[in-house]
């Protein structure tokens, strides 16, 4: 199966993928880190080799995790800006339903970052980015984090009592 060329793998991400913006601050320069991960059981690896193998990323096994380390998990993670760019390529074009307003913000922050972003500076020393891109990803970030909360009317709203009932057959 072509992965690449079809909705199957942006499904998949819709429904465990998680969207972050990390912004750390390390001493005089602050870190932002863009990132798409998924975790799953390590007997479902499957799929994502086969993210790994369409958009790059890195693999990892998780030994400890809530549940313990008799379930371990795997890790697949996007954070290079080449493989960023190719799953904004993709998701553009196969676009997620359920996250679409986590992507829209995480896309927009992404391309304003990659464009204004000062980089390093060809000797392995990373240049400051200007104050305002780095207020601008921490506002982004706390709105994507704002977004993965429950919604407060979702919350309440509650079926009537007769259709919660179940019919024993």
């Amino acid at each position: 199966m072509d992965y690449q060329h079809n909705h199957y793998l942006a499904g998949f991400m819709d429904g465990e993928g998680c969207l972050l913006i990390n912004v750390k601050p390390r001493g005089p320069r602050t870190n932002i880190v863009f990132t798409m991960s998924i975790a799953q059981r390590l007997d479902r690896r499957i799929v994502l080799e086969q993210l790994e193998q369409v958009f790059g990323g890195v693999l990892w096994i998780m030994r400890k995790n809530l549940r313990g380390p008799e379930y371990p998990q795997m890790r697949w993670v996007v954070a290079a800006r080449a493989e960023i760019f190719g799953l904004i390529r993709y998701l553009d074009e196969y676009p997620l339903v359920l996250k679409a307003r986590e992507y829209n913000l995480w896309r927009e922050a992404a391309m304003l970052y990659y464009s204004h972003s000062t980089g390093s500076s060809g000797k392995g020393q990373k240049r400051r980015n200007p104050q305002w891109l780095t207020t601008a990803m921490q506002v982004a970030s706390n709105e994507l984090k704002r977004l993965k909360k429950y919604d407060a009317e979702i919350l309440e709203f509650s079926l009537p009592e007769s259709e919660l009932q179940l019919e024993l057959l």
